[in-house]
């Protein structure tokens, strides 16, 4: 039998002088965000939302943070979260006369995880989004105060030339706002230029790949990636209690990648030793486990001697194992650019079989596209790009796309409809394998959940109220999906747009 797994990658240009624009759209109410919380040994949690009061809201009772811990859910992470259909329905709303839709892209690192930061007005007053849950002690908190974030800018409409910049912000709360002070270049913190606060629209920050011009080493932006297996392939391997009974399976080496900076930094380019003893729990991974593990299925090969390349291994003493860890392909979205432009690229793939490298990922915005900044937005299921089909021959030739906002708000939905069962039928079996006593307590139709009740709810109202009937359609049979999403929900996306009154100039 023949076996074939593939991966999609879109992009887009959006250039200023033809008044393109990026917007910010994030879920009310999921300004703060808990993070997931990890320890490199066991699966990674999250806060349950529907524990949190600011998210479940006025009107509704948060649930006892005792019935509901924090989660290794992905689906109950999502509780409450737009859907990929809301973001772009709210935005056709707001903004539909005026702009039409030209690309969608992922946001998926803001507010769950680190050096993930935007700069908003909500309101009427700036506030910061980020991680840091209201009143919740388990929630990981991101020290801005302390940090200075390589940002995407958009300038408030007339205040630049040029809408979009990258630059370095710093963030002061004063009261119940918060301010932006921009840091020049090749200054420290303390030469700050003055507030700017109120010449943004939104500033947003991410993982730095690309920087003034230069591409950043591996090992100089990994330090800001949380979850190690975005960038090593980290094999998950079977674990064992000290009296040699099965206790599940562990990524091995994760903790240690994920403790420690400089053991992360090595395994770039060296093999490093890996104890065999899980620390501070009475598990151990046995030798011939691992060794079955890396040769049969991540195709690794025993050395004699230190490991010299990428995929080599051997045991180092009776308790060790010294390990020249593969980089990992995985899904990545990235937004760049240069004077007068910006670059949004997706790369999708399925984690850890089929995809990208962050080294290719970096290849592709630095050689092929020349960006002088780039910052990796989200990796993972969340990743996707939607893009209005422009099938002009010359880049100056008039603009001719092909769908209004009607239509790829249509085609959305159809999408969102098609995935949300998807989601649905994934969430059960999910809770079907685990014991009963773990199963989630509001069931396993994750559209019964109070907090979802509400999204799947607009999401049919607008579906009900079309004239033409709106089937479930997966994202092949659909023109304007070029990375398809792997979930319905999603906390933020940035949409691109461009004036009318553009399109019209230009066909003149």
């Amino acid at each position: 039998m023949s076996f074939a797994e593939g991966f999609d990658i879109g992009y887009l240009k959006v250039f200023a002088n033809r008044r393109e624009e990026v917007f910010l759209s994030v879920t009310p109410n999921f300004r703060l965000g808990p993070g997931i919380q990890r320890d490199g040994i066991t699966s990674p949690r999250m806060t349950d939302p529907h524990t949190v009061p600011f998210v479940m809201g006025r009107d509704e009772d948060a649930l006892s943070v005792r019935d509901y811990p924090a989660t290794t859910n992905a689906f109950v992470q999502r509780a409450g979260t737009r859907t990929l259909f809301e973001h772009v329905y709210e935005f056709k709303k707001k903004y539909g006369e005026d702009y039409l839709i030209i690309g969608v892209q992922s946001c998926g690192d803001l507010t769950m995880n680190p050096w993930h930061v935007a700069f908003v007005w909500e309101d009427g007053l700036p506030v910061l989004y980020r991680l840091g849950t209201h009143g919740d002690p388990q929630s990981i908190q991101e020290p801005w105060h302390e940090r200075t974030y390589r940002c995407l800018v958009k300038w408030k409409q007339g205040v630049k030339d040029c809408p979009y910049a990258f630059l370095d912000l710093k963030f002061v709360q004063i009261g119940n706002r918060f301010e932006a002070r921009e840091v020049p270049p090749d200054h420290g913190s303390a030469q700050l230029a003055g507030y700017i606060t109120e010449d943004i629209e939104f500033a947003l920050s991410g993982k730095i790949i690309i920087n003034r011009g230069q591409d950043v080493s591996l090992a100089s932006a990994i330090d800001r990636f949380q979850d190690v297996r975005h960038v090593f392939n980290v094999p998950e391997v079977p674990v064992r209690d000290l009296q040699g009974q099965p206790k599940g399976k562990i990524n091995f080496g994760e903790h240690v990648l994920f403790h420690s900076l400089n053991s992360r930094r090595a395994a770039l380019s060296s093999p490093i030793v890996i104890d065999l003893r899980i620390p501070n729990r009475d598990l151990v991974v046995h030798f011939e486990d691992l060794e079955k593990e890396l040769e049969e299925r991540y195709h690794y090969t025993k050395s004699s001697e230190s490991p010299t390349r990428r995929g080599e291994y051997r045991r180092y003493s009776e308790n060790s194992v010294e390990l020249f860890y593969r980089h990992n392909v995985y899904p990545f979205g990235v937004v760049g650019g240069s004077p007068g432009e910006i670059v949004c690229l997706a790369s999708g793939g399925l984690s850890g079989r089929v995809g990208n490298t962050l080294e290719g990922i970096i290849r592709i915005m630095f050689d092929f596209f020349g960006c002088d900044d780039a910052l990796v937005l989200d990796e993972g299921y969340d990743t996707f790009h939607i893009v209005n089909p422009n099938p002009k021959k010359k880049q100056d030739d008039p603009d001719d796309y092909q769908y209004d906002n009607d239509e790829i708000l249509r085609q959305v939905a159809a999408f969102t409809l098609w995935r949300t069962d998807l989601d649905r039928q994934e969430c059960e079996e999910t809770e079907t394998k685990m014991e009963m006593v773990d199963r989630y307590k509001l069931g396993t139709n994750l559209w019964e959940w109070p907090l979802n009740s509400k999204v799947i709810k607009i999401l049919k109202e607008y579906c009900d109220d079309l004239q033409e009937s709106i089937e479930p359609q997966p994202s092949s049979t659909l023109d304007v999906m070029a990375v398809e999403p792997r979930r319905s929900q999603m906390r933020s996306v940035l949409i691109f747009a461009v004036r009318r009154d553009a399109i019209r100039e230009t066909k003149k």
